[in-house]
């Protein structure tokens, strides 16, 4: 839980950068000059960084993340001393950094992933999310306080999304379910979790997305996991979606 051995290694990539994957979550000594040093010693490499819960993290950690030219995936989720509108910065920053890249046509220079789960998420970030990283293929915003609507418009413009977490967001409702569903033909795995999803929602999103002996062969249909805990119900209805859907090779989870 020290930052101690952040920094060494900060030390040691300075020499030869190698790291293209860290996890520093729950480390809660790690502050912002420790992941400035870190990106500024790895970030012609480094593409995904866990930083989530570390609490010490404020806002100024988004301009060294903003910097960093190699990532594409970083998980700041529930630290509490980052805010929503920090993040909308960084999704700026970033998209003024990609504008001076010379590889503009290389995908691999864009964002793919974020996570800012408990920071409070809402339409403004969902609105700059689609503008400014429209390939985004995991999407992180748990404990949200968007609204449905804005969450509907936002993934019109974000349709590589494979990975949705939107655990603990009483907004996200069965529209806007419908929505992901409609806009998003790869994704795999939602966390719908502690969400106003009603069962008759969720069973038309799985018909529409996943494999059935009906249907034959269908590529396109793969998502594998839902977790729809404590969502609207009705709990004897939920209970039996297991069951009906593991023949199609997904998990439901109740």
């Amino acid at each position: 839980r020290s930052a101690e051995p952040a920094l060494a290694l900060a030390a040691a990539q300075t020499r030869a950068p190698t790291l293209t994957c860290l996890d520093l979550g729950s480390c809660l000594a790690l502050d912002d000059d420790a992941v400035s040093a870190v990106v500024a010693a790895c970030g012609a490499t480094l593409k995904r960084l866990g930083l989530r819960d570390c609490r010490k993290l404020t806002d100024a950690c988004f301009s060294s993340l903003a910097a960093s030219r190699a990532l594409e995936d970083v998980d700041v989720g529930g630290n509490f001393n980052m805010t929503i509108r920090g993040a909308e910065r960084f999704l700026e920053q970033r998209g003024a950094l990609k504008r001076t890249r010379d590889d503009d046509d290389d995908p691999k220079a864009a964002l793919s992933g974020l996570s800012v789960a408990g920071l409070g998420c809402d339409d403004a970030f969902l609105a700059a999310a689609s503008a400014r990283a429209p390939g985004l293929t995991v999407l992180g915003c748990g404990y949200g306080r968007f609204s449905s609507s804005a969450f509907r418009a936002a993934v019109a413009g974000l349709a590589r999304l494979v990975d949705v977490r939107v655990q603990w967001t009483a907004t996200f409702d069965d529209a806007a379910l419908a929505a992901l569903g409609e806009a998003c033909g790869g994704v795999r795995c939602v966390d719908a979790l502690g969400t106003s999803v009603t069962v008759d929602a969720l069973a038309t999103f799985l018909r529409n997305k996943v494999h059935s002996d009906e249907l034959g062969p269908m590529p396109t249909r793969r998502l594998e996991h839902f977790d729809a805990r404590y969502t609207a119900g009705p709990r004897e209805k939920l209970d039996a979606l297991p069951r009906a859907w593991a023949a199609a090779g997904v998990v439901v989870v109740v």
